[in-house]
């Protein structure tokens, strides 16, 4: 069994779970039976990033689950490139559509680079706003 982590809210997440940086969209069959098969096996937190295969891996995690979105902690991260105020609520719902889903659970910078913290941060609130179901419905 998966171990959880607390945040200091109270909220738990899988302490475990699975990356799909590099997983290979050509190989599709074989990467959807993998990933059901670790969330079967408790790994339910799914790692993902819009660089993942130029937005592919996202297709292929959102077909992954189609149907099953609850059963999983879905988080992805944003470019530094696209964190501007406007650019980082672009590409949550450019990711959003990409995995077939209303919302993600967490959503990071992917790394800061030389970006002003408040930059991303900005377009991060967007996504999370009240109305919006982005981020953590």
């Amino acid at each position: 069994m998966i171990q959880d982590a607390t945040f200091p809210a109270g909220e738990t997440i899988p302490a475990l779970g699975q990356g799909t940086w590099k997983m290979e969209s050509d190989k599709r069959a074989d990467a959807i039976a993998a990933l059901r098969l670790g969330v079967e096996l408790g790994m339910t937190l799914i790692d993902i990033a819009e660089m993942y295969g130029d937005g592919k891996v996202e297709t292929l995690v959102g077909e992954a689950f189609a149907g099953t979105r609850e059963r999983i902690f879905l988080v992805s991260k944003v470019y530094p490139q696209n964190s501007s105020r406007k650019g980082v609520a672009q590409a949550c719902e450019r990711s959003l559509k990409r995995l077939g889903t209303d919302r993600l659970d967490m959503y990071l910078l992917h790394w800061r680079g030389s970006v002003p913290w408040l930059r991303p941060w900005r377009g991060l609130k967007i996504c999370a706003a009240p109305g919006k179901s982005a981020i953590g419905a």
